[in-house]
Formats: structure tokens, C-alpha cells, sequence
């Protein structure tokens, strides 16, 4: 019987359906294989491809489900081989599909036992600061949170309101209580400074803790993507989640942020700022401590991972399957900005949810470079500027021919503005117009400049 339409199909059909999809699979894998490169296990990049359907010459298509329909290439094997040899402080996870888990999918990627790895508690402390918190019963509700996920995991917290928090008894909570008033920075190095574990979760606007914070993967992650530091998607009050992942650049005396993320690997996300709590290894921020002189809690954040390195574009990561309930962030302004400005010499500030900064010169005093072939300051080529133009105007004023000439000139024109390099000005003038020039010099103030002249070298 050959009636396909009633859905009856005769068993040569049946062996030629199997051989023609063994067929397709064969030729699937073998393009999938083309496109996105070695499928080694030791191939040094990893890769996933779900295949949903097979479209066949007759232009039907047949569904696939359940395990049939991943074919994770070199990702699982490579990534599991990664966290065995790399270290042993947690144990391996290993991916189980993508329809593991349903309906509501909070499994997938699932730790492996093992005999090798240490106590989450002998591994990472929790960092708080008690200002974070508005009430007493949020700080509680946090380490309800953290007593029922990770039993006596260490806390060390920062108390200057000395907070009555002894229904937490059995916790194992350092309090560390400051009568005086300290910065956001100084607080927070205390906390890092009273640390023992190896690594230390910053809890900064931390409101709830359960198991979604996957503290085992962010340390595995920590040390297989080689980062300084790693964090997770953020939810704030309102209910809106966001990856917490933020791009910064600092280039020309300019800080510009930017939403979203430079590269991706184990499914976590490459950045340069991370919005919410982070982990990082103890040793580091002992050794690169938060600035102590600024004020704002959030703009000392941001300083802290502000690159030294123009040319360092993410020593962070964040992985959003790790997940934090965080506080609303208010939006620092330009005066809380300007410490920083005035510390990394930057005159222009361009947030990721739009807003703009900008100072003048006199707000951000600049050093001058002298050492040849680095480009002046953007303050140094506005005093360049303000001479050049300041000397054209009184000649104009006395009715004396003045003008620029050589690089002065080039730049005006080409620029409209000194070349970077320059550190003089160019500028000829009528020797019939010497004495003049001479005598407006010993009486020409304006703007705060004054007009001399060296005849000794033949300069203005």
C-alpha cells in the first residue's frame, strides 16, 4: 500500500525516508562544520547550533525535538575539559539541553559532583554596606536570603548605625562598625581588608539573595575567561531586568558609556562596567583598592573600572544567568562627576542613559606635557589658542600688520585650531612696525595676557 495521503507509507519507503534523513544530517553537520570552524575538542573557539527542522526536495519539512535537535559542536566537550584541568576550587558543570528543565527552564547548564572542589563558605565572603540598605527589615531580608541559599558562608559587613541583627544569631556575620563618617571607597576597602576567603562577592545595592546568584558559576567563569572581575543581570524594584553590562572608552579627554557588551564567550558577556554586584578575587582589590576621595557611591564604582589603558577594552565579565535583585541607582550629576574628571583629566562625560557632563578648563586643571611627540592637552591647545588669538587682536587694535604663518597657518586652516603637537605659534610682523609692537607690548593687558616681547630670541 502506497497511500500517503491516509498516512500509511510501505517499509521500502520507510528505508529510503531513514536513508535520505541520515543523509541530510551528514550533509548539515558536515556544512555546520565549514562554517564555524574547527570541531576539535581542544578548538580554541566553541560553538552551538540548534537545528529545528529538515527541509527536504519536495520542499516538506520534518520537525525535530527533544535531544534530537542540538547538536552541540566541540562546546560542551571543550568547556567541560576548560574547568577540569584550569582548577579545582568548584566543580564542572555540563550543559543538558536546551529543553531541560521545562516548563520553566531554571536548569540547563547543571554542576557535575565531584570529589575535587572546596565548600562554597571556604571559598567567598559577602561583602554589605549597611547604607545600602533604607531599612533595617530589607538588611534582614538579605541575609534570610543568604542563611537559606549558602549556609554559614562568611559575611563581612560594614555598620556605622550598629543594627540590631540578633535574630540572625548562628550567622556567621564580621560587623564592622565606624563611628566617623567614611567615603563610599574607604568602607568598602575595609570590608575587602577584612577578608580571608579567597575571592568576595561586592554586595553593593543588594536586595534579595537566592539561588539564582549561582555563586559557583561566577568563580568557575572568573577563572576560565581569565576576568578581573564578573557579575550578573540585574532587577531593579520596578521589575525590569537588565544584562548590567555597560562599554566605556576614554579617548581625546572623553568618557563615553554605551549599553551593551564587546564579545561573548560561555554564554557570558564581555564588558567594562558592571552595573550590579561583582565577585572578584580578594588579592585584587586589596592590591587596586576604590578611590577614598570620592564621595558618590556610584561615580566611585565607575572610577574603579574605568580602564588605565585606553587600549583595555574589557577586563570584565558578566554572566546573566547569574541574577541579582539590586536597588535603584541614582543618577550621579556633574558635580559628584567632577572628582573623578578632575582625577582622570576628562572634560566631556557621556552616560549610557543619555545624560552629558561637560567642564571647562578651569573646572579640570590639566598637566602640561612637554615630552616631544605626545600630543598636548585639549587646555593646553586652548591657552595656545587664546595667545595666538589675544596677539591678532591687538595688533588689530593698533593698526599693526600682524599674521600667522608656517604650522600656525597650516593648522588654521586645515584645522581650525593648533596642531596637537604644538607647544609655540608662528607669527610675522612689519619691521617698519617694530617700535610700535614694542610699545604696545609694555601696555596692552587684556583677557588676563599681555603682549611681550623677547629680543633676545626674537619671540613674542
Amino acid at each position: 500500500m502506497k497511500q500517503i495521503e491516509s498516512g500509511f507509507i510501505d517499509k521500502d519507503q520507510t528505508v529510503q525516508m531513514h536513508d535520505d534523513i541520515k543523509e541530510r544530517l551528514s550533509e548539515v553537520i558536515n556544512a555546520a562544520t565549514d562554517i564555524l570552524g574547527s570541531t576539535e575538542p581542544n578548538s580554541s573557539y566553541t560553538r552551538r547550533m540548534h537545528l529545528r527542522h529538515f527541509t527536504f526536495g519536495d520542499n516538506k519539512q520534518i520537525p525535530l525535538r527533544g535531544d534530537v535537535a542540538n547538536f552541540n559542536i566541540a562546546e560542551t566537550k571543550d568547556r567541560n575539559e576548560q574547568q577540569t584541568t584550569s582548577f579545582t576550587e568548584v566543580c564542572p558543570e555540563t550543559f543538558r539541553g536546551t529543553t531541560f528543565g521545562y516548563p520553566f527552564f531554571n536548569t540547563g547548564w547543571e554542576i557535575v559532583n565531584c570529589n575535587h572542589s572546596k565548600p562554597l563558605k571556604e571559598l567567598v565572603s559577602i561583602a554589605i554596606n549597611r547604607e545600602d540598605h533604607q531599612s533595617t527589615n530589607s538588611l534582614i531580608d538579605l541575609l534570610k536570603g543568604i542563611n537559606r541559599t549558602h549556609p554559614g558562608i562568611p559575611i563581612v559587613m560594614h555598620d556605622r548605625q550598629s543594627t540590631d541583627i540578633s535574630e540572625m544569631k548562628g550567622m556567621n556575620i564580621k560587623k564592622i562598625n565606624s563611628a566617623a563618617m567614611g567615603s563610599p571607597g574607604s568602607i568598602w576597602n575595609e570590608l575587602v581588608n577584612a577578608t580571608t576567603t579567597p575571592y568576595i562577592l561586592i554586595a553593593r545595592g543588594l536586595l534579595h539573595f537566592d539561588n539564582d546568584t549561582r555563586l559557583e558559576r561566577l568563580i568557575r567563569e572568573l577563572n576560565l575567561l581569565k576576568v578581573s572581575t564578573i557579575g550578573g543581570a540585574v532587577k531593579q524594584p520596578d521589575g525590569v531586568w537588565g544584562l548590567g553590562c555597560v562599554q566605556a572608552a576614554r579617548r581625546n579627554y572623553t568618557l563615553v558609556y554605551r549599553s551593551g557588551y564587546h564579545k561573548s564567550e560561555h554564554e557570558c558577556l564581555f564588558c567594562s562596567y558592571i552595573v550590579g554586584p561583582f565577585l572578584a578575587r580578594t588579592s585584587y582589590l586589596k592590591e587596586n583598592s576604590f578611590d577614598k576621595m570620592i564621595t558618590n557611591t556610584e561615580v566611585m564604582f565607575r572610577d574603579f573600572f574605568i580602564p588605565r589603558n585606553p587600549q583595555n577594552i574589557a577586563a570584565q565579565a558578566v554572566c546573566p544567568d547569574s541574577m541579582f535583585s539590586v536597588d535603584h541607582q541614582r543618577k550621579p550629576n556633574k558635580e559628584e562627576w567632577l572628582s573623578s574628571a578632575r582625577k582622570h583629566e576628562t572634560l566631556k562625560i557621556s552616560m549610557e542613559t543619555g545624560q552629558v557632563h561637560r567642564y571647562s578648563c578651569s573646572e579640570v586643571p590639566m598637566a602640561s606635557y612637554s615630552q616631544l611627540g605626545m600630543a598636548r592637552s585639549a587646555c593646553n591647545l586652548q591657552g595656545l589658542s587664546d595667545i595666538i588669538k589675544f596677539t591678532l587682536r591687538a595688533c588689530r587694535s593698533a593698526g599693526l600688520f600682524c599674521e600667522p604663518v608656517d604650522g600656525t597657518l597650516l593648522s588654521a586652516v586645515k584645522l581650525h585650531k593648533p596642531f596637537p603637537w604644538e607647544r609655540d605659534a608662528d607669527l610675522v610682523f612689519l619691521t617698519q612696525n617694530f617700535s610700535a609692537l614694542f610699545n604696545l607690548s609694555n601696555s596692552s593687558v587684556m583677557l588676563g595676557m599681555a603682549l611681550l616681547l623677547d629680543l633676545n630670541h626674537g619671540a613674542v
